[in-house]
C-alpha cells in the first residue's frame, strides 16, 4: 500500500510524456524555496521556454511525431543545463504543450543571460526523428524571486510576460529578464490590437515602394513592397510594432491577402505603361518587386492556392515578384515548407532569404532552399566603413553567395562609404536610402520609371 502510494505521488509530480517534473511539481518546488528549508527563503530563478512555431509539427506529422519531438528537445534542454549546473541545483519541468520550465537556483542576471543565450544556441542543432529533420528557435522568459514576485504563481506570471516581451520584440529578441515596464508594454500592445481589429485595410493602410538598384551599373532593378499604416489619431504606426501584433491575432492572412493584391495590381500598371521593365517581354531592363511574407504563411496548406489564385485573377506572372523571408523564419522551416520554396520556384517566383545575418548566418542551410538572393541585413551596414569584422563578414557572404550562384543585396545602405566598400566586397545591389526612400507609388513612378524610361 505504501508502495502504491509513493508510485501514485510520482505519477502526480510527473509529466507522462517527457518523463520530466510536471507544472504543479515545479510551482511546488518554488514553494519550497520561499518557505525555505531553515524557515528562510531561497534565492532561485524560472526560465519560461517556448517552442516557436511547434504547432507545424502537430499539424504536418502528426501528435506521435510531435510528442517524439517534445521528448528530444526536453534532452536538449537537460542536457545544456547539466553541462553548467549540478543536478541539484535545478529542475526541469514541461509546464504546457510545447513550453518548458527550468527552476534555478541562481538569481545573478549576468548568468542568466548566458544560460538563455546557450539554450537558444543548443536549439539551433537540427532534432533528428526518423528520416526528418526539424528546425526550431525557443523564446526565453527569465523571472527572479524575490524581486519578480514573492510568490510562484507570480513569478510564472512574470516569466511569461517576460517570454511574450521577447516574443514580441522589434528587435527580434529570444531572451527577456523581466521587467516592470514590460507591463506598459502589454498595455500598448492590447492597443494595437484593438486598432488593428477595428482598420480597414482598403484606407488604413497603403504600400510604399523602395527602389533597388545594381552596384556595378546603378541600373534599377527592383523594388520592395513595403507596408505603412498611418492611423487618424494615432498617427504613424510601425510595421515592426503592428505586424507582430497581427500575427499573434490571426490576422496576418487577411492582412496578406490585401498586400499581395495591392503589390500584384501596381506591379501589373506598371509594366503595362513601362514595358521596357518587363522581363516577359525581354526588356533590357527587367525589374522584379519584393513581397515581404510571414512565416506564418508557410505553415498554411491555403497560401500555395490562393497566390496562384491572385496571379490568375490580377493577370500577372510569378516571375515579376521576388518572395521575401526572413532567416529567422527560414531556419525554422520544416520539410513542408521546403517542398512549398520548391514549388513557388517552379511557378517562377524567385525567393530571397531577408535579414541575413541576424539568425544561424551560415549559408550552408540555404542548399535546402530553391533560394535565388540574400539580403544582407542593415546591422552589417551601419559600421562596415569602419569595422573590419563586419567587412569580413560581408565580403564571406558575398563570395559565398556567389560560389551558390545566389544574388546578394545590401539593405539599410544610407552612405556613399558604404556604397564605396560593398561595390569593393562584391555586392550585387543595394537597397536604402543612399540612393532612394520609400515612397508612394505615383512619387516612385515619377522618380524611378518615367525618369528612368526617358533615358
Amino acid at each position: 500500500m505504501v508502495e502504491a502510494n509513493h508510485i501514485l505521488e510520482m505519477k502526480s509530480k510527473t509529466d507522462s510524456l517527457t518523463g520530466l517534473a510536471n507544472r504543479e511539481s515545479l510551482v511546488l518546488q518554488m514553494r519550497n524555496g520561499i518557505n525555505g528549508i531553515s524557515g528562510s527563503a531561497e534565492q532561485f530563478s524560472i526560465l519560461h521556454i517556448d517552442i516557436d512555431r511547434f504547432k507545424v509539427v502537430n499539424d504536418i506529422h502528426g501528435h506521435d511525431m510531435g510528442d517524439q519531438v517534445l521528448i528530444a528537445i526536453g534532452k536538449v534542454i537537460d542536457e545544456t543545463v547539466s553541462a553548467d549546473y549540478a543536478e541539484h541545483d535545478y529542475i526541469l519541468a514541461r509546464i504546457g504543450g510545447d513550453e518548458f520550465g527550468v527552476l534555478l537556483r541562481v538569481n545573478c542576471s549576468d548568468a542568466l543571460q548566458i544560460l538563455s543565450e546557450r539554450l537558444i544556441e543548443a536549439m539551433k542543432q537540427p532534432i533528428s526523428i526518423a528520416h526528418f529533420r526539424f528546425y526550431f528557435s525557443i523564446t526565453i522568459g527569465v523571472a527572479r524571486y524575490p524581486q519578480d514576485g514573492e510568490t510562484p504563481e507570480a513569478l510564472v506570471k512574470s516569466a511569461d510576460i517576460a517570454m511574450n516581451h521577447a516574443k514580441n520584440s522589434h528587435y527580434m529578441a529570444k531572451v527577456a529578464l523581466y521587467s516592470d515596464d514590460f507591463i506598459s508594454a502589454i498595455i500598448r500592445r492590447n492597443h494595437i490590437e484593438h486598432l488593428l481589429f477595428n482598420a480597414q485595410f482598403s484606407t488604413d493602410f497603403m504600400l510604399y515602394y523602395q527602389p533597388q538598384f545594381s552596384t556595378e551599373t546603378g541600373a534599377l532593378i527592383g523594388m520592395e513592397a513595403l507596408i505603412r499604416w498611418y492611423h487618424i489619431e494615432e498617427g504613424f504606426i510601425s510595421p515592426a510594432e503592428f505586424i507582430p501584433t497581427a500575427e499573434a491575432i490571426g490576422m496576418i492572412p487577411d492582412l496578406s491577402t490585401w498586400i499581395f493584391e495591392t503589390a500584384m495590381r501596381q506591379m501589373r500598371d506598371w509594366l503595362s505603361k513601362y514595358p521596357k521593365f518587363n522581363a516577359s517581354a525581354e526588356a533590357s531592363k527587367p525589374i522584379r518587386m519584393g513581397i515581404n511574407v510571414s512565416a506564418l504563411l508557410f505553415d498554411s496548406v491555403d497560401f500555395l492556392p490562393q497566390l496562384e489564385q491572385h496571379c490568375k485573377s490580377l493577370q500577372v506572372l510569378p516571375m515579376w515578384f521576388d518572395l521575401e523571408i526572413t532567416e529567422t523564419g527560414a531556419l525554422n522551416a520544416n520539410i513542408h515548407v521546403e517542398n512549398m520554396f520548391n514549388k513557388l520556384s517552379q511557378m517562377g517566383f524567385t525567393i530571397s532569404i531577408d535579414d541575413f545575418g541576424t539568425g544561424y548566418s551560415a549559408l550552408s542551410y540555404l542548399k535546402r532552399f530553391s533560394v535565388h538572393t540574400v539580403k544582407i541585413a542593415k546591422e552589417l551596414i551601419d559600421n562596415i566603413e569602419v569595422d573590419s569584422q563586419d567587412q569580413l563578414i560581408v565580403q564571406a557572404i558575398t563570395m559565398m553567395s556567389k560560389g551558390m550562384s545566389l544574388k546578394t543585396i545590401a539593405e539599410g545602405v544610407e552612405t556613399v562609404g558604404q556604397f564605396d566598400v560593398l561595390k569593393r566586397l562584391g555586392c550585387d545591389a543595394i537597397q536604402g536610402y543612399y540612393l532612394g526612400k520609400p515612397c508612394a507609388a505615383d512619387q516612385f513612378e515619377a522618380l524611378y520609371l518615367n525618369q528612368s524610361s526617358a533615358l
